[in-house]
């Protein structure tokens, strides 16, 4: 039995790729393989979790190689090895996808994005290509993933693909709940996952300098390009710029669980300016911040208030809001017995509701549906 995952976007070690859907399979099905476009992470030499990382130049970083070479020539090195399942985690492969048909395998799609709404965020497009591009985007991909099975990432991308089974992208928790990252004397506190404006880059640059006491750390990948740009944008005040770990590189898990096991934070942020993209989505972050006890300040999207404030694991304030938001942290500093709380709170429902292994099962369970389907073919 062999499953095939491919990606000519995704890092070797994507965590849900890599640390998740693969490290699950692979402890079912034994030899897995992961063909991808990534040729600068480095790739673990274990091989006794039997999963192959297979490189396919020339690489991910040129948009239009990646489109024209690199995805075809994924698509190509996946035919040679005859899986039973290919596992597709990019739009851009799709269009080569019929190649691997030829070899009688079944088709999964795994959706990782809203591609529609992200084309959104791409500021240095005009608005109305951005429209069209995004509306041409949606069409072709429900097109050319006619046919194939379905796996969702966000429960609200069921709204353009009811059919396609969710494979929520929550945390792995054996490393996470342990951890007790909560520190009612800190005044400090914690972003994790990639670093751009419309995840908030500038409104946690505003913040750590609006504020007189309370300090800010991401944790996640930041171009050059960008932290430049916050460097300019901080100048105009006085306090040191927010601190960045991951500048100019991708930040594996491992550097993630490093900065929670620091155990000095005071909360865990997530100040998302309002926009299309992000204001449905549950991140994979407050699931973690949950796992390790943090509890969560994050902007007030109706979406984002069920999740966290209905559940007691934190506060909501609107986006942008410097004295909402210190606010919050002053609550939490004067009410360190209730914020202890949602922490713990928070531990129970990731344990509970909001971890990987429950969607490893499902996961395993969809792949056993489709491999019974193939065999009574």
């Amino acid at each position: 039995m062999l499953i095939c995952h491919v990606s000519s976007v995704h890092s070797a070690g994507d965590p849900r790729i890599r640390l998740k859907q693969l490290a699950s399979v692979s402890q079912r099905y034994g030899r897995t393989i992961f063909i991808t476009g990534d040729l600068e992470s480095p790739v673990s030499d274990n091989k006794s979790d039997r999963i192959e990382i297979k490189k396919v130049s020339p690489g991910r970083k040129n948009r239009i190689l990646r489109l024209l070479i690199t995805s075809p020539r994924c698509i190509l090195v996946a035919l040679r090895f005859k899986a039973e399942i290919y596992h597709l985690h990019d739009p851009e492969l799709l269009p080569w996808a019929w190649i691997l048909r030829l070899s009688g395998g079944k088709i999964v799609y795994d959706i990782h994005e809203d591609y529609v709404s992200s084309i959104g965020q791409k500021k240095y497009l005009p608005r109305l290509v951005r429209k069209i591009f995004g509306y041409a985007i949606g069409i072709l991909e429900k097109i050319l993933s006619t046919g194939y099975r379905k796996v969702i990432a966000e429960k609200y991308y069921a709204k353009r693909f009811p059919d396609a089974v969710p494979v929520l992208n929550y945390p792995v928790l054996k490393d996470l709940l342990p951890i007790n990252a909560f520190s009612a004397c800190s005044m400090a506190v914690i972003y994790t996952g990639n670093i751009t404006p419309d995840r908030g880059a500038f409104d946690m640059a505003a913040f750590h300098n609006y504020s007189e006491k309370y300090k800010v750390k991401a944790v996640g990948r930041c171009s050059q390009s960008l932290h430049g740009k916050l460097d300019t944008f901080e100048q105009s005040f006085t306090k040191q710029p927010i601190e960045v770990e991951g500048v100019g590189y991708f930040v594996q898990f491992s550097e993630i669980i490093s900065a929670y096991r620091e155990c000095r934070w005071l909360a865990g942020v997530a100040l998302f300016p309002n926009t299309e993209h992000y204001r449905e989505k549950e991140l994979t972050k407050f699931f973690e911040y949950m796992a390790v006890g943090l509890p969560i300040i994050a902007s007030d999207f109706p979406v984002w208030k069920r999740l966290i404030e209905d559940q007691g694991v934190g506060i909501c304030v609107p986006p942008g809001d410097n004295q909402s938001i210190e606010s919050a942290l002053n609550w939490l500093k004067a009410n360190p017995g209730e914020a202890q709380e949602m922490g713990r709170r928070g531990k129970e429902l990731a344990r509970t509701q909001y971890s990987w292994e429950s969607q490893a099962a499902r996961l395993i369970d969809f792949y056993e549906e489709i491999l019974g389907e193939r065999q009574a073919y």
